[in-house]
């Protein structure tokens, strides 16, 4: 076994450390994403409002991760927007 390598329960914690942590920006991101209901006005408003958009991005890039696989940006696209 090599010198620096880290026991089992030693990667354990600190995959716990890197969860928790990933998981108190997931919660901030999420309280200020959805402060308000999102409706289809909200999507519209994403065109004109490229913070939001961007917060929204943010938002989705920090969650596909989490839950294994990235969403797709598609989901963004303008033209998406109009079948709202």
């Amino acid at each position: 076994m090599e010198k620096n390598a880290l026991l089992p329960v030693d990667r354990f914690l600190h995959t716990l450390k890197v969860v928790e942590r990933e998981g108190a920006h997931l919660a901030y991101s999420w309280q200020r994403l959805f402060a308000e209901p999102v409706s289809g006005q909200w999507v519209k408003r994403l065109e004109q409002h490229p913070e939001l958009a961007e917060r929204l991005e943010a938002f989705v890039s920090r969650l596909g991760p989490a839950v294994g696989t990235p969403l797709p940006p598609l989901h963004l696209a303008p033209h998406c927007i109009s079948i709202l």
